[in-house]
């Protein structure tokens, strides 16, 4: 455990970076309308499960391998950017029919994997997680990987939390949403472009950097 007035330093600047939507954000509010609220918690979980990957590796070095070893980087970068491009392009080109006020039937493993894979092969969140978290590590304190380990295990949380907010807010809206097929094919169009967006910055990534 971190001094005090770090902990709480780490935990005013997690929740204003939490609330700051990104690809999964993106991803939660997306499966929240297209297949209700359970399959949002669902994505929620595998959201966080992925973090969890991030958060041992800061612990235990492997993060500070992706960050001095060029090789090993690039492969997690475009492994990740080619997986969020390929989530676009099935957004925008997808021939499925839109969704109407009846649930579709939803394959929760797939929905949870979905989430796990979006978080596991983004550099992003890999050297976020390395760059931010020991900045508030206090030094001569408790050992440095328990408090690495202690503060990444408190991020996850706020973040399940954030992400099911948004879960929450996305099935409030979801059958005005739904009412409108219009205005699903465009929604369908901008999340895509967003993952394109995304995945393209993944692209630009580099090693001791955070974009």
């Amino acid at each position: 455990m971190p001094e005090l007035p770090n902990f709480l330093a780490f935990l005013i600047a997690t929740l204003i970076l939490l609330v700051i939507p990104g690809p999964a954000v993106l991803f939660v509010v997306g499966k929240s309308i297209d297949q209700g609220k359970m399959s949002g918690i669902i994505s929620v979980l595998g959201i966080a499960f992925g973090t969890v990957f991030h958060v041992v590796a800061a612990a235990f070095g492997i993060s500070a391998l992706l960050t001095t070893s060029e090789l090993a980087f690039n492969i997690l970068k475009y492994v990740g950017a080619s997986y969020l491009i390929y989530l676009g392009l099935v957004n925008i080109y997808s021939k499925k029919k839109v969704v109407t006020l009846k649930h579709r039937s939803q394959n929760l493993i797939e929905v949870f994997f979905q989430g796990v894979l979006v978080n596991i092969l983004n550099p992003k969140t890999a050297l976020f997680i390395f760059s931010f978290i020991p900045q508030f590590v206090s030094i001569g304190s408790y050992p440095i990987e328990t408090q690495i380990f202690t503060m990444g295990m408190c991020f996850i949380v706020m973040g399940i939390v954030c992400d099911s907010s948004y879960v929450i807010m996305a099935n409030a809206i979801k059958h005005l949403v739904l009412r409108h097929t219009k205005f699903q094919e465009i929604q369908k169009k901008v999340s895509g472009s967003i993952y394109l967006f995304f995945g393209l910055i993944t692209l630009t990534l580099q090693p001791n950097k955070i974009k």
